[in-house]
């Protein structure tokens, strides 16, 4: 949420910090005891949820960027999100 949130307020790409979170919660799962799915829906669910709260275009910006798969890894957006 921290880097939707500080990219957004120095206009920066929230589309690459968005994927870029998620490939990160996917890597990070590795070797734990979380699924990459599970770490790739609260990362994504977190990034849109960080967007909400910067505007809607933030919003379609980062959903477009972690909806489908990333690394390998079918991405679902939790409720309240599509």
């Amino acid at each position: 949420r921290g880097t939707i949130k500080g990219t957004a307020e120095v206009g920066g790409d929230l589309a690459s910090v968005a994927r870029n979170s998620v490939e990160g919660a996917i890597e990070g799962a590795k070797g734990v005891a979380v699924s990459s799915e599970e770490a790739a829906s609260a990362a994504a669910s977190g990034a849109v949820e960080a967007a909400k709260e910067v505007g809607e275009a933030a919003v379609k910006t980062v959903t477009d960027a972690v909806s489908g798969t990333i690394s390998g890894v079918k991405v679902v957006i939790k409720s309240p999100f599509k």
